[in-house]
């Protein structure tokens, strides 16, 4: 017979066996201490639908470490990189992310198929490192990780992120079933969280202040955004112009359409001419 050292030296013995190629993995250490380096599959990956029920199922041992997990979307996995430690003013812990929006682009306008379709976009961009990729996505997990409460972290730099969270009050399927049919739905979230998630500038007229998801203006045409607040300067929501949102669309005053009908994401006033397109990361809970 042939050397027990050489038969167990034959992968074909072990075909259960997988070898991994750390060079496939891009792990560098960085801020959140929360990081952990290794692909490896913890209990419930592909199980979970979800990043908080994921951190769930391993409550008695200890918080899981932030990095890529496999959450189970619909009758596959998709990989996503979880944020199992607090979101600023967001609070809470174990996040599941779902969208990056980039205001300066159409891509999520309001009327964007992206909003009511299946489709994706780059939707294996948020593996990496720890998920701090700049370009546009839309993941599975928008329409398969159950939720009650929505995080916008508005900035580019992960050192100076403005949030805001809204609260939907019950569980629901997911972000996308709140979208997918374009009805209006009110949830709860502060008037000053969305004026200090603008930069600079903030333009927001003083009235109206209705908020949550698919909201537009009474008249056809106004201020409209997917997730967001209308403001109007009149003691109604008729003829709202301006907002603080993502997926966003409208005009009035006389606003040029290259001015106001820029911005997906961000805050927008057409009276005042003012346009302050914002870079949104939005996580689930």
């Amino acid at each position: 017979g042939k050397p027990i050292t050489e038969l167990l030296n034959r992968r074909s013995l072990f075909p259960e066996i997988e070898e991994i190629n750390e060079d496939e993995y891009d792990y560098e250490d960085d801020e959140d201490e929360d990081y952990e380096e290794g692909p490896q599959r913890v209990r419930g990956e592909g199980v979970a639908t979800s990043c908080a029920k994921l951190a769930a199922m391993h409550r008695r041992n200890g918080r899981l470490k932030s990095r890529s997990y496999m959450i189970k979307t619909g009758s596959s996995e998709t990989n996503v990189y979880c944020k199992m430690h607090a979101l600023g003013k967001c609070g809470g812990f174990a996040w599941t992310p779902v969208m990056r929006i980039d205001g300066k682009k159409k891509t999520f306008k309001f009327d964007s198929r992206f909003w009511k379709s299946e489709g994706l976009l780059r939707p294996q961009s948020w593996t990496e490192k720890n998920g701090a990729g700049k370009e546009e996505a839309k993941l599975k997990t928008f329409h398969y990780s159950p939720m009650r409460f929505v995080c916008l972290a508005f900035g580019r730099d992960e050192r100076f992120l403005r949030f805001v969270k809204i609260d939907v009050g019950e569980t629901v399927d997911s972000l996308g079933s709140l979208i997918r049919d374009g009805k209006f739905r009110i949830a709860r979230s502060k008037r000053q969280d969305w004026k200090s998630a603008i930069r600079e500038n903030v333009k927001l007229q003083p009235y109206c202040g209705r908020s949550g998801f698919n909201v537009v203006a009474s008249m056809r045409n106004h201020a409209q955004t997917r997730i967001g607040i209308i403001g109007n300067n009149e003691d109604d929501c008729h003829s709202c112009d301006s907002y603080i949102g993502v997926g966003t669309s409208g005009n009035g005053c006389g606003c040029r359409a290259s001015l106001c009908e820029s911005v997906s994401a961000g805050n927008v006033n057409f009276c005042a001419k003012r346009a302050n397109p914002e870079y949104v990361q939005i996580f689930v809970q």
